[in-house]
């Protein structure tokens, strides 16, 4: 066969071409009688190698063998190879066929005795169900409530036959009535308030003259203006509190409460005992407890268990 490159016919040993050296394959019957060989030599080297890694060094442990674990983790492990498992022999018995049969005459025993109770009964209802039926029951009487309307001196009569008035506030307003109430500008005619004196005690402080203004917004601002004076005593000591500035808040009507959140104060206090000023600096981020509403058309009253502050109103917006 002539070399494609040089033409030339002959090649060597290797199967390249005599004249230019292009690989051109070994003859056929050369490639057969090295195939055998060179395949029982790969085969005897990896059966040799093979025997060689399966001696252990001496003194060492014999190898372990890592255990197989399903992919799912729910069920043993299967081998990776071999025909499945045989199913268990059959015992030729249906397992369900018993208690089919069990539940089958429970079911015919309950139809007839419900048969049996229907036929004798008439169809009238058990003592339970006539004591439950309101067709049966006679209408029991209101009895008074001890937190009524009657019970708190002021109150108002509630609207409903069922509820209870509550001290200090209106029943039949509603809390967006109430919110709604709220909104405006307010003075402070009395503010009668619990007062913790550092190292002292707790005695009672009163002021006037502080408005509050709540918007349609969420926030409300006491406003002190040049100074607002809470004043209390404790025997021969008298005490002075000055507010001066403001804090706003963010505030919502809850159950006829007065919520508030978020101070931020800007301003000043300054506290003075016996005309001897014992502290002043920035005005703090006090904070009320909630209040209770009692909201008017010109007044409203807040409320809690240390504060009583009586207001008026003097504008309905912002």
């Amino acid at each position: 066969m002539r070399c494609p490159r040089c033409g030339a016919t002959g090649i060597d040993a290797a199967g390249n071409c005599i004249h230019c050296r292009l690989s051109r394959g070994l003859p056929p019957a050369q490639s057969a009688a090295t195939q055998p060989q060179s395949t029982a030599q790969f085969a005897t080297q990896s059966t040799a190698q093979s025997a060689a890694q399966s001696v252990p060094a001496p003194g060492a442990p014999p190898p372990s063998v890592p255990a197989q674990s399903s992919p799912t983790g729910a069920f043993p492990a299967q081998p990776a190879y071999g025909p499945p498992p045989a199913a268990p022999p059959s015992t030729g018995r249906n397992p369900l066929l018993i208690p089919g049969l069990v539940l089958g005459v429970v079911c015919l025993v309950l139809i007839g005795a419900v048969i049996v109770y229907a036929a004798s009964g008439g169809g009238e209802a058990t003592p339970v169900e006539a004591a439950q039926s309101p067709s049966r029951t006679p209408p029991a009487a209101a009895s008074p409530s001890v937190t009524g309307a009657a019970d708190v001196p002021g109150a108002e009569p509630s609207a409903s036959a069922g509820s209870s008035a509550v001290p200090g506030a209106t029943p039949s307003a509603s809390t967006d009535s109430l919110a709604a109430c709220v909104l405006g500008v307010w003075l402070e005619e009395k503010h009668d308030q619990q007062v913790t004196v550092r190292n002292t005690g707790v005695f009672p402080f009163h002021s006037s003259g502080t408005y509050q203004r709540y918007g349609d917004t969420g926030r409300a601002v006491f406003d002190y203006g040049d100074g607002v004076h809470m004043t209390g005593t404790n025997g021969t000591s008298n005490f002075d509190y000055v507010f001066s500035g403001f804090i706003s808040y963010s505030f919502n009507v809850e159950n006829g409460m007065l919520v508030f959140a978020s101070p931020r104060p800007s301003g000043t206090e300054t506290f003075i005992r016996n005309g001897r000023q014992d502290f002043h600096g920035s005005l703090a981020p006090h904070m009320p407890q909630p209040l209770r509403i009692n909201c008017g058309p010109v007044a409203m009253s807040l409320t809690n268990d240390v504060m009583t502050i009586q207001l008026k109103r003097t504008s309905s917006v912002q």
